[in-house]
């Protein structure tokens, strides 16, 4: 039996079929790639996004402790109830690890620094608070006395408060920029993933058509 010759217009049309298949194997590979590193980008953001909430909870809670710290120093003082010795206690024994996993989790080295140097006046202003509860346990009629030594520390408890408010608003500023940024990346992802929808759709139009 004879074999029909393959025509002109077959070996074109073949051709043009490999040329597209070809052209949009390429596109669609460089969009994978585009994807996945964009998806990579995105639990990345994700992660981070989740690391400076974590470190805004623990600021918020470090500050309350301080803050229940000075108030219960300042109420021993003024009134030597052992209750509030207690309070003074219980809130003295989470600051420290608290500032240690702070600065663990603070990466950016002014905030550091920053943060190392109130971790320090904390401790300084702790040890007379310690001193300030141990002179009022001896001496019941210092009341006078105490008092004005809370009064007097009241200036480093604003640095300190201050100190620790500038890196608490830093952070969420941080927040705030890598909440953007994962905004961005998520649209971008969703574009190309729609555009290699439409490649697909458009390669498959055109070779039906051939």
């Amino acid at each position: 039996r004879a074999l029909i010759p393959e025509t002109s217009s077959n070996k074109n049309t073949m051709q043009s079929q490999r040329f597209i298949l070809g052209i949009g194997l390429a596109i669609l590979l460089i969009i994978s790639g585009a994807s996945i590193g964009l998806d990579t980008k995105a639990r990345q953001d994700s992660i981070e996004t989740d690391r400076i909430v974590a470190v805004l909870k623990q600021f918020a809670e470090l500050k309350v402790q301080v803050r229940a710290a000075e108030a219960a120093a300042r109420g021993f003082a003024l009134t030597g109830d052992a209750g509030f010795a207690d309070e003074f206690k219980q809130a003295r024994e989470t600051i420290t690890p608290g500032f240690a996993a702070l600065l663990g989790a603070i990466d950016d080295p002014a905030q550091h620094r920053l943060l190392e140097e109130t971790s320090t006046l904390v401790q300084q202003r702790l040890s007379i608070s310690d001193e300030l509860i141990r002179f009022r346990s001896a001496n019941e009629s210092a009341g006078g006395a105490a008092s004005k030594l809370v009064a007097d520390a009241r200036s480093t408890v604003q640095a300190i408060t201050a100190n620790l408010d500038k890196v608490q608003a830093e952070q969420r500023l941080r927040l705030a920029r890598q909440s953007a940024e994962s905004r961005l990346t998520s649209r971008i992802l969703l574009i190309i993933d729609l555009g290699g929808v439409a490649l697909v759709l458009l390669l498959a139009a055109l070779l039906v058509r051939e």
